[in-house]
């Protein structure tokens, strides 16, 4: 499920780990976590070799994609849980749940039990329940995933907040290129259990080595010029009428005009055949589907 791969998890960053499903992203973090013992290789924590030291003793906090709370126990038992594996007393359990419950603005949400919450409110008992501990490392598994897509925008915020509030090192997983670009100090792109490309956000979107890394980080198209293939992304091209002359001889039709807010997507169909989407300006109402356009590409980068 992984297999050569290595990674240095910077102290305090936020490392994304982005790939598609099957990849080893979840392999990857449960053996961080010591759920896996890895049959070769090494994972090192401050310094120390993990070998044979149980998950409970590792200094990680783990949250679950589906938060795995305990049905039958309210947010404050759930965050008390790994307090009272470790034998903390009485008064030191409810100091650290008034602080957590504090930072995460859970207060109200104590003596409810997990059927009693909503999806974001489960996610905050979760991460409470992990950050209790005092991770040296906490470990996110897809923890969005079964969030609407405004409380989703709203819980990323948060998370990232907190992450450089806390100065706490996470590993994060998701298939979600606009999640990892906006979270991350760091993104690892991963591909059948190898590491494709690290690199901050930018450089993986800006600059990927490799083709699976330009189209697995965002919107791409591929244009070959002069025997060369360049990744053009769309917001680097720009629509142009048709009849003015086009330096590298992209003419085409476009065949859909997608409104996505913010930006019009524009699907193009070249004179070779082939298709590319530019992004343009959504009040510009000159882009009519058939109209024949020019297409100038602003900004290219070229892939080995």
């Amino acid at each position: 499920a992984v297999d050569d791969f290595w990674l240095d998890v910077p102290l305090g960053s936020f490392t994304t780990l982005l790939g598609p499903s099957g990849c080893g992203k979840t392999t990857l973090l449960r053996i961080i976590a010591g759920f896996y013992e890895p049959e070769k290789g090494s994972v090192i924590i401050g310094g120390v070799d993990q070998k044979n030291i149980p998950p409970e003793t590792r200094g990680t906090g783990f949250v679950f994609q589906d938060y795995a709370l305990f049905p039958h126990m309210s947010v404050r038992e759930n965050i008390c849980y790994g307090l009272s594996i470790r034998k903390k007393s009485a008064a030191e359990k409810k100091a650290e749940t008034g602080r957590i419950a504090e930072m995460l603005g859970i207060e109200e949400l104590l003596e409810r039990y997990p059927e009693e919450l909503s999806g974001g409110q489960q996610q905050r008992a979760a991460l409470g329940r992990a950050l209790a501990l005092k991770p040296q490392i906490l470990l996110m598994d897809e923890p969005f995933t079964s969030l609407d897509a405004k409380l989703r925008n709203h819980v990323r915020e948060e998370l990232k907040t907190l992450q450089k509030t806390l100065g706490i090192t996470t590993v994060f997983v998701t298939h979600d290129q606009e999640e990892a670009l906006l979270l991350s100090d760091f993104i690892a792109v991963m591909r059948n259990g190898h590491l494709e490309q690290m690199g901050t956000p930018r450089q993986i979107y800006s600059e990927p080595k490799t083709i699976f890394a330009a189209d697995f980080s965002g919107p791409a198209n591929f244009i070959e010029l002069d025997g060369v293939n360049y990744l053009v992304r769309p917001e680097w091209l720009k629509i142009a009428d048709g009849d003015s002359p086009a330096p590298d001889g992209l003419r085409g039709v476009i065949e859909r005009k997608d409104f996505l807010g913010k930006i019009l997507r524009a699907r193009v169909r070249l004179d070779s055949g082939k298709i590319i989407f530019a992004y343009a300006d959504p009040e510009d109402n000159s882009l009519a589907e058939g109209k024949r356009v020019q297409i100038i590409i602003q900004k290219k980068f070229a892939l080995d």
